[in-house]
């Protein structure tokens, strides 16, 4: 058929509230290294994880790569109980990207300019999970929002375990700024430089 790599949408924790549907949105993420339980088969003794790191292995027994998509923002769960995590407005009320209901904006910045080593470390738990998962790469939702500090420092990590991890950005050279009041806006060429190896947008 010529594929040759699965791209998994979110496999994380999902939040509840504000919830649109029964399920929630997969990218309203609850745990950066938590596997959404509605994962799991029943029928399976083994965790979800297990299960997970399973389909993995046969995909590439099958000679298929396996990419994980990483959600660029938290639950509304996620921001009540690490509330250190996510950006406020004038208000005082967490950010809302977008027409999303059940998801928030991650805080990049520190109040003193400095990047928000809270959330990168966090990240970098998806990563340890993705990598312990046996997942050849990430594709970074939105990851025009988060600057070329941030996901250089990402990168770097992650591909001191695994030179050859795969990073896909979604980003787009004519994309604007939705949240420009509240977050970073990182140009595809910063993307690239900071060690995206390619990018796709509309």
């Amino acid at each position: 058929s010529g594929a040759n790599t699965i791209h998994l949408l979110p496999i994380t924790k999902v939040g509840k509230l504000k919830a649109l549907g029964t399920s929630g949105s997969l990218y309203a993420m609850d745990s950066f290294n938590e596997l959404n339980p509605q994962l799991d088969d029943v029928n399976d003794p083994r965790s979800v994880f297990e299960e997970a790191k399973d389909f993995i292995k046969e995909a590439h027994r099958k000679n298929l790569r396996v990419i994980l998509d990483m959600p660029s923002c938290g639950s509304y769960d996620m921001s009540l109980e690490k509330p250190e995590l996510f950006v406020k407005d004038k208000k005082g009320n967490t950010v809302i990207p977008a027409d999303w209901t059940d998801v928030r904006l991650f805080k990049v910045y520190n109040d003193d300019g400095s990047l928000n080593k809270d959330l990168l470390d966090n990240y970098k738990k998806f990563a340890d999970m993705a990598l312990a998962l046996g997942a050849d790469g990430i594709r970074a939702d939105v990851a025009a929002i988060k600057p070329y500090e941030f996901w250089n420092e990402f990168i770097t990590y992650v591909r001191k375990s695994d030179p050859q991890f795969m990073f896909l950005a979604e980003a787009a050279t004519p994309w604007t700024n939705p949240v420009k009041e509240h977050a970073p806006y990182a140009t595809v060429e910063e993307l690239l430089k900071a060690g995206f190896d390619g990018y796709y947008g509309d």
